[in-house]
């Protein structure tokens, strides 16, 4: 019982939040995303500070410390490092990217001297 239940739940939740349900095991979605424009990968942060970012008409999101952030973004999308009220463009998505994890700390500008 609880198994037909449990599935059903997870496709009214995942219709409700604009999501079609897949299975764990569906090698179609990654796919399926990039035949939409979407180019789906990963933004790492692998330093000890919050790096922030901008990616206009999306989000602007701060990449904790030691963290991933999931993204799909359309190819030709820029990505901005906000660093003092300036925003300095560190990436702009390709359709290399698919499904990789692109760790952004060697992206950023580095310090002057």
């Amino acid at each position: 019982m609880m198994h037909t239940v449990l599935p059903a739940a997870l496709s009214i939740w995942m219709a409700f939040a604009g999501q079609a349900p897949t299975s764990p095991a569906d090698p179609v979605s990654a796919t399926t995303a990039q035949s939409g424009g979407c180019i789906s990968f990963t933004l790492a942060n692998r330093g000890l500070k919050s790096i922030p970012l901008r990616i206009p008409g999306v989000m602007n999101p701060n990449l904790s410390p030691m963290s991933n952030s999931g993204v799909c973004l359309e190819v030709g999308q820029k990505v901005y490092y906000r660093k003092k009220g300036r925003d300095v463009v560190i990436l702009e998505v390709t359709a290399e990217l698919a499904d990789s994890v692109l760790v952004v700390n060697p992206l950023l500008p580095k310090k002057r001297p």
